[in-house]
């Protein structure tokens, strides 16, 4: 999902537009759509979705290293 992050700069009153890509895991588009919806429900920030499209990525995988060994 693509979305952009909107904030007022207060000492020249322009909006400004920050884009920020995130990787949601569901079933269809409509699903990314709605689990991105409810992640950000809490955040105080004003946003835009500008585009929900399906990648090439089948999963992702957490990488944790041993620094004991």
């Amino acid at each position: 999902c693509k979305v952009e992050f909107i904030t007022l700069d207060e000492k020249l009153g322009n909006e400004k537009k920050t884009d920020s890509s995130m990787l949601v895991q569901a079933c269809s588009l409509q699903d990314a759509l709605n689990r991105l919806k409810k992640g950000m429900e809490g955040s105080m920030c004003d946003y835009n979705v500008a585009s929900v499209v399906e990648t090439s990525l089948m999963d992702v995988y957490v990488y944790q290293s041993n620094e004991n060994e």
